[in-house]
């Protein structure tokens, strides 16, 4: 990305080993980890054009309409190489959790550690 910092990417990539070390995970259970993002898509509604008698410019007046969704991915960064893919109503914690919660429950077996950017409405590490 043009605005990417790259002094942060450098050290988030150096940083990222010892910080999953430190989260002492059970040695008995595997260890998945996934990237997770969430996607706006939508429809902004309105009219452009409109038909009128040949010379006369006719008003048509239009008031816009916003719909929008989210889908939300997530990708396996080593291991099975899988992804999961919900399309969400809002972008919210509870949507944020429920989609976290398919993901454990998709191999129940397995410690899963997730990797996600700082949207105000994902979970943090202590909910």
């Amino acid at each position: 990305h043009i605005r990417k910092d790259a002094v942060a990417s450098a050290a988030f990539k150096t940083s990222l080993a010892r910080r999953i070390w430190q989260l002492q995970l059970p040695p008995e259970r595997p260890v998945r980890i996934w990237t997770i993002d969430e996607h706006r898509y939508g429809l902004i509604s309105h009219q452009r054009r409109c038909w009128g008698l040949r010379g006369a410019r006719p008003h048509a007046p239009y008031r816009t309409k916003y719909e929008w969704g989210y889908v939300a991915s997530a990708l396996e960064i080593e291991g099975r190489g899988e992804a999961h893919v919900v399309f969400l109503p809002s972008a919210s914690q509870e949507a944020s959790a429920s989609f976290l919660e398919t993901i454990a429950q998709a191999d129940p077996h397995s410690t899963h550690v997730v990797i996600q950017d700082q949207a105000g409405f994902h979970l943090r590490a202590s909910e």
